[in-house]
């Protein structure tokens, strides 16, 4: 009855139930936005729980960036590709690395228990 309930919810408001994400979690207070220009940078220090142990899911709202989950080092053309409205799901928050694609990007990550 629920499923076919949040079907109905997600028709009415134009999705396709195929098109759903899910994300493993619920959201928690911990939320960032990035403002990048060359530098890599991860999730601030404990935002997403001690040691960053609990997930995160990251968005790219303008530009592209190149995202790591070694937890170090510098991510490039080689790494993932994000572009504008792509979304990546990473656990543990603190192997996340990301910078942009040589043009100033900007995301956003919210964390998930």
């Amino acid at each position: 009855m629920r499923r076919l309930a949040l079907v109905g919810l997600l028709l009415l408001l134009g999705v396709a139930p195929g098109a759903a994400q899910v994300m493993p979690g619920f959201p928690t207070s911990g939320i960032e936005t990035y403002y990048l220009s060359g530098t890599a940078r991860g999730v601030t220090a404990d935002l997403c729980g001690a040691g960053n142990s609990e997930g995160v899911w990251f968005y790219v709202i303008a530009g592209k960036v190149y995202v790591t989950t070694t937890g170090s080092g510098t991510p490039g053309a080689s790494d993932v590709t994000l572009n504008a409205g792509d979304s990546l799901y990473v656990r543990p928050a603190n192997k996340l690395r990301i910078v942009d694609n040589g043009t100033p990007a900007s995301a956003r990550a919210q964390c998930l228990q």
